[in-house]
């Protein structure tokens, strides 16, 4: 669970309403959050994580997300479904596409409930349909002939 590093403080309610879910769930959840004196068993709270590194691992199977691009391309690249919950800017059009891809569904942070989270996050990672297609797009991804780096590096 990463909603970027600019963004530490949630309002009480919404803070309230993702401790509630991830506490209720059966899966371990790393969530990158500042200020919390909050813990619970299943859940690691850290202020920094390695995010690219921890999408890459093999026993990461959701990425719950602001829907920063960085973020996305991260888990597009190791090809992890995610569930967005976009703050504000392009957060809101980067989880349009993303569910219109089909590798992920969105919340609003405004209106949802504990229970739909939960209800999510097990759609997310029991339905291989997700899995599937961020996979199949990950795929896409790699196939690049070349990548940007190296071709403005070519020498004519």
């Amino acid at each position: 669970v990463s909603f970027g590093s600019n963004i530490n403080d949630f309002p009480a309610v919404q803070l309230e309403k993702l401790q509630s879910a991830l506490k209720q769930i059966k899966y371990d959840v790393v969530w990158r959050q500042k200020k919390t004196s909050f813990s619970h068993k299943n859940i690691y709270i850290s202020d920094w994580i390695p995010q690219n590194d921890l999408l890459g691992h093999p026993k990461t199977k959701l990425f719950v997300t602001h829907c920063g691009n960085n973020g996305q391309f991260e888990a597009l690249f190791h090809g992890v479904p995610m569930l967005g919950i976009p703050l504000f800017g392009d957060q809101h059009y980067n989880s349009r596409r993303m569910t219109e891809k089909g590798y992920g569904v969105s919340l609003n942070i405004e209106n949802f409930t504990p229970e739909e989270l939960i209800e999510k996050i097990k759609e997310l990672i029991e339905n291989k349909t997700y899995s599937e297609k961020i996979k199949r797009a990950s795929e896409i991804f790699h196939s690049r002939p070349e990548y940007p780096s190296k071709k403005s590096v070519k020498t004519s």
